[in-house]
Parts: structure tokens; C-alpha cells; sequence
């Protein structure tokens, strides 16, 4: 193992700088924790080996996902749907089957790990009451490094707890990797992948966040609901009161992450953007539902949910749940067709060359407005114009 490693090891780079996800698995593997995520100049995190302290042992290389082809594989079961109870999907971005699945789990007396935040800042958490699960609704559209959390995850493992967890799939990929490799049973734990256009640097969000600050106060922001004047809004609130809101075309930090202009470089060289997954479970949005083939159901949510069934555990799980669901069988065709996550990324994007050449030397607005700041204010004269017309101005 050592000589596979060789080259790998002589960079001080665990892989590629520019498909490192950052999932934190060889940070956790490595038995000298000489392994650090470390930002490079577009404020991605790399891992990077300390080379005073590493053995060459190989560990970082076994374990991570980059160099794995077992990892992805075809779903059994492809659905749209939703969960019955309308109540609950409030602050939920599609159809709430992930806070279904996590109530789930807590009903078991399991445990919860998924992504909340607080005041602008994101981070993987662990909840074991519903109450705490609250909290991780929405979708949350930066970067939330995970590698803090699996030492968590293995201690529950070996007390023999239920556990779910929901992550992006180079985070789940991470895990996965992880504990296979640390040779653990499995059968207690659920992965769920979700769909994923990508991921940005909190930098950026801080940025934008900063010049809010200078006007309101906040302590929640959200980025999609399930009610329509919202959703795709870059959304502030104050003790559960709406503050400030900004559609997302408009929006400096949310316009260039919806068109791939901030997001990682890693996110575009996605080896997940693909129809195989990597969780037991995958879930999302259900782009495209009903334009080829009809979908002639009602339904109360804004986005009905993508879900997938990719083994024999996740098709259980839904098995379990599907009092609790409304669910329709439809193709992975279907879902690949209209789901930009389920294919191959595309990168050619001239907008996003010029915005990282600004990024590396100025700050996140600068950058912005340097190289698509003209496109943001010409959406702002459509979208002003449309309202004066509609008499909402």
C-alpha cells in the first residue's frame, strides 16, 4: 500500500486538489492525525498532510472516496411523493420526507445527524429528540464540513444506536468509505444522499451576509419553503418574523450559486452527479415529474420529492414509513431527464473563469460585480419593472 500511495504522498495532497470534497474521512483514518482541511486561495478546503508527521502509512489513500468504484450504485425503486401530514412540511423544501425519515429514526429512540444553522453559520449536528430535528429543515445552500462528526458517529455505532444521516453524497461517500474500511456492521445505520447542485465557501455567505447585517437583525436565513413567495428567496428573520427578503436571480451570493459561478471546483468534477447513488436512500427535488410520461396527482407542496430506494435497507425504510407517504413509482429515466443532479455536470461557463480569477485577489462583492454584476443588475431592472407593471412597486 505504501508504494501505491507514493505519489500521492510526495504532493502532500491526500488527492486532486480540485476533486477534493473535503469529507473528512482521511482526516479521521489517519492514525498520526497529521492530515488537516486547509483553504486555498478560492477558499475551498483541501486536505493537506503534514509531512514532518506522516508515516506513509496509506490509510488516507485506502479510505478515500475519490480512488473508490464500489461506492455508487443503481437504485431499486424511483418515486415521487410526499408526506400526508401537510402540518409538517412548513419549512420544508419539497414533499418533508427527510424530517419524516428523521422522526422516524428518533421514534426508534435512534439518533439524527443532518445540518442546521445559526445566525448565517452551518454546521452537521446530532439530535436524539424531536424538538432538535426541527432545526434541520430547509435546504442550506453553502459548504458544511462533516469531518467533525464521525468520531460522534462511531462512538454511537459501537453503544449498537440507530442512526440516520443526511449529507451531501461526497459526504455520505466519506462515511461510508470510513466505516467500511473500520470493518463495522452496517445494518444499524442509514445513509441519505440528497440531490446536490453543489456546494459554496461560508466565506462567501458571510460576505453577503456581513452587508445585511450593517441593516437588520437575524437570526435565521433560508433559502427555499414550500410557499411560493419564498421559495428561491434569499430569506432573514427575526424570532420567526420575515425581515428581509431577496429573490434569488437578484441576489448577489444566491444568483451565483444557482449558476455554478461560486460553487467548489470539486463540484464540478462531481463524480455523484450521476443516476447510481451512494446513501440507502436518495432524496430531492423531482425535476421534470409529469412532462414526459403524465402525473395526474394533486399535490400540496410546491416540489414533490425525488426519492430513491437504492438497496434492500432503503426500500425497508420506506416500506416502514409508507403510511405516513404518498408515494408513486415512477422511471429513473424520468428523473434523470429533468434532474440536473442525476447527470454529468456541466462546466463550460465563462462567467464562473472570471469570477474566480477576481475571487483569488479581491473581496466576494468585488468579485461578483467584476464579472457578472452587469447580468445581477439587469435581472434587477426585469424583476422592479415586472412589479411596478403588476402594481406591487
Amino acid at each position: 500500500m505504501v508504494n501505491e500511495c507514493t505519489e500521492i504522498i510526495d504532493r502532500w495532497n491526500v488527492c486532486d486538489e480540485f476533486n477534493c470534497t473535503a469529507c473528512g474521512a482521511c482526516v479521521n483514518i489517519c492514525p498520526k492525525q497529521c492530515i488537516k482541511i486547509e483553504k486555498n486561495q478560492f477558499y475551498e478546503g483541501i486536505a493537506k498532510i503534514n509531512a514532518d508527521v506522516c508515516i506513509q502509512c496509506g490509510r488516507c489513500k485506502q479510505v478515500c472516496p475519490n480512488y473508490k468504484n464500489d461506492l455508487l450504485k443503481k437504485p431499486l425503486n424511483v418515486y415521487a411523493g410526499w408526506r400526508k401530514n401537510i402540518k409538517k412540511i412548513d419549512k420544508c423544501s419539497s414533499g418533508g420526507i427527510a424530517t419524516l425519515l428523521s422522526e422516524y429514526m428518533i421514534k426508534k429512540r435512534g439518533v439524527v445527524y443532518g445540518v442546521l444553522g445559526k445566525e448565517g453559520k452551518f454546521f452537521y449536528s446530532r439530535a436524539n429528540a424531536f424538538k432538535h430535528i426541527e432545526m434541520f429543515k430547509g435546504s442550506k445552500y453553502v459548504y458544511v464540513s462533516g469531518a467533525e462528526v464521525y468520531k460522534e458517529v462511531e462512538k454511537d455505532l459501537l453503544e449498537q444506536k440507530d442512526i440516520l444521516i443526511i449529507g451531501t453524497p461526497c459526504f455520505i461517500a466519506g462515511l461510508k468509505s470510513y466505516f467500511k474500511l473500520k470493518k463495522f456492521n452496517l445494518d444499524k445505520l442509514i445513509l441519505i444522499d440528497f440531490l446536490c447542485h453543489g456546494t459554496v465557501p461560508q466565506e462567501f455567505l458571510d460576505a453577503e451576509l456581513a452587508k445585511l447585517k450593517r441593516k437588520y437583525i437575524f437570526d435565521e436565513i433560508t433559502f427555499r419553503s414550500n410557499k411560493k413567495e419564498e421559495n428561491y428567496y434569499l430569506t432573514l428573520r427575526e424570532k420567526g418574523k420575515i425581515v428581509y427578503k431577496q429573490k434569488a436571480e437578484i441576489n448577489e451570493y444566491f444568483y451565483c450559486f444557482l449558476n455554478s459561478i461560486s460553487t467548489k471546483e470539486s463540484c464540478l468534477n462531481c463524480k455523484y452527479h450521476t443516476a447510481e447513488r451512494c446513501g440507502d436512500l436518495t432524496i430531492g427535488d423531482f425535476i421534470g415529474l409529469g412532462e414526459k410520461i403524465p402525473f395526474d396527482q394533486n399535490s400540496p407542496v410546491l416540489s414533490i420529492s425525488f426519492i430513491s430506494a437504492n438497496n434492500k435497507k432503503g426500500k425497508h425504510v420506506l416500506e416502514e414509513n409508507a403510511i405516513e407517504l404518498c408515494i408513486f413509482e415512477r422511471t429513473l429515466e424520468e428523473a434523470v431527464k429533468g434532474g440536473p443532479s442525476l447527470k454529468e455536470c456541466k462546466r463550460d461557463n465563462p462567467d464562473r473563469h472570471k469570477f474566480r480569477e477576481k475571487i483569488a485577489v479581491m473581496p466576494f462583492s468585488k468579485a461578483v460585480s467584476k464579472s457578472v454584476g452587469l447580468k445581477i443588475k439587469k435581472n434587477k431592472m426585469k424583476y422592479y419593472l415586472k412589479k411596478i407593471i403588476k402594481g406591487e412597486a
